[in-house]
């Protein structure tokens, strides 16, 4: 039996934020350790794949690239997308927790 439930949350930006609002809770309180959250989204997967594609241009592995080549353009994504409230909470409440 396994220790832990994956529970998987997919196209995030899609969820309306009360849903998400309901969710977050859960994520949070030592009652749910045992599970593990995992929030997927497709917000801003063109600009990693141009800032990928850039650096192979230029020559680079992939394993050179470092999260913060990414992190401002994914955020300007968020900020972009339809639902910017609903992923924000997200981010912002894994950020504060971690």
């Amino acid at each position: 039996m396994c220790q832990k439930s994956i529970i998987v949350f997919d196209q995030v930006e899609s969820i309306p934020a009360e849903v998400i609002d309901a969710i977050l809770p859960f994520t949070i309180y030592p009652a749910h350790k045992r599970a593990i959250f995992v929030f997927i989204s497709n917000v801003g997967s063109s600009d990693i794949s141009n800032i990928a594609l850039e650096a192979w241009k230029a020559g680079r592995n992939r394993e050179s690239l470092q999260y913060k080549e990414f992190e401002g353009p994914i955020k300007l994504a968020v900020q972009r997308s339809e639902n910017e409230k609903c992923i924000s909470k997200i981010s912002t409440t894994w950020v504060l927790l971690l």
